[in-house]
């Protein structure tokens, strides 16, 4: 019924009006961010537009373009804003490999320390390289070794957290052998009681 009573027409050049809207405010939104341009950065955002969205050739998000400029500030808005920090574009490339790659230390350090960004991430380069090779290459030891305390960190969490897992699980089958030992004891015991009241009979 609602096709009789809108035109089909009508509906989809409305859609694609929008739609065109929608991409210009997201393409401003992401020059914003790549320009520290503060006050456009929060009329995109009050508009509504989508914080997490991604260009259309490259796929990346404002994080990454403001990551690539060391626009700390803007990061921080879009983050408050409901952008993601953990969010890739098409290439793998997430705003702390981007971050890392230009050297804005101050970048990386709010990434891994105020977002819990995990550093064990890779591009999608012919010769895949993480955030702590970004930084050998810049010859930053302060930044490689802030990301290798947390690599490291996050290493040990995820080996107790394997252990424990092994742990449970030995102990689950562990606790099932027992289970199965005792059934098949009692089963015996049955039908030996069987058998003697069967000879006594």
């Amino acid at each position: 019924h609602g096709n009789n009573m809108v035109p089909q027409g009508k509906r989809v050049k409305l859609t694609a009006k929008l739609r065109e809207e929608a991409e210009m405010n997201e393409e401003l939104l992401r020059k914003a961010a790549a320009d520290g341009a503060m006050e456009n950065l929060k009329n995109q955002i009050e508009k509504g537009t989508n914080v997490n969205c991604r260009a259309q050739a490259a796929g990346a998000t404002p994080l990454i373009c403001a990551a690539v400029g060391g626009k700390l500030d803007c990061m921080k808005y879009l983050v408050e804003a409901g952008a993601d920090p953990h969010l890739g574009n098409g290439g793998l490339a997430s705003p702390l490999i981007v971050a890392a790659k230009w050297g804005h230390r101050d970048v990386v350090r709010w990434l891994l320390e105020d977002c819990n960004v995990d550093p064990r991430q890779w591009d999608a380069s012919p010769a895949p390289q993480s955030p702590i090779h970004f930084a050998r290459e810049h010859e930053d030891k302060e930044m490689e070794q802030m990301i290798a305390q947390v690599w490291a960190r996050l290493d040990k969490f995820d080996a107790m957290k394997l252990e424990k897992k092994e742990k449970l699980e030995a102990f689950e089958k562990e606790k099932h052998r027992k289970k199965v030992s005792r059934e098949a004891a009692e089963r015996r015991r049955a039908a030996e009681a069987a058998g003697t009241a069967v000879s006594v009979s």
